[in-house]
């Protein structure tokens, strides 16, 4: 199972939904990722991280950029620290 199943499987859907979670789907990922083929990249702002699922890809293909992450979501984070340690992660709402 992966991690972003197993935070969904730990929380309840009403806590997901007054925070407005959604988690992208892996191929939605892909697709997202192939518009920016080619692009350079040196600095990152993700503002609703979740999972860390897209961060995890943004590291993966440009693993020099400095990359910043926020959510709202406390438990969120811990399981994007855990899967990209290397970025500065910030709890708060980018609202």
């Amino acid at each position: 199972m992966d991690r972003t199943q197993e935070y969904i499987d730990s929380t309840s859907l009403s806590y997901r939904k007054k925070l407005g979670q959604y988690f992208t789907p892996d191929d939605m990922v892909d697709i997202i990722m192939d518009k920016i083929e080619g692009y350079p990249c040196d600095r990152v702002l993700e503002n609703s991280c979740g999972t860390g699922n897209f961060l995890k890809r943004v590291r993966d293909r440009y693993p020099e950029a400095h990359i910043d992450a926020c959510d709202i979501d406390p438990g969120v984070l811990k399981v994007a620290k855990a899967r990209v340690p290397d970025v500065n992660y910030k709890c708060q709402d980018f609202l």
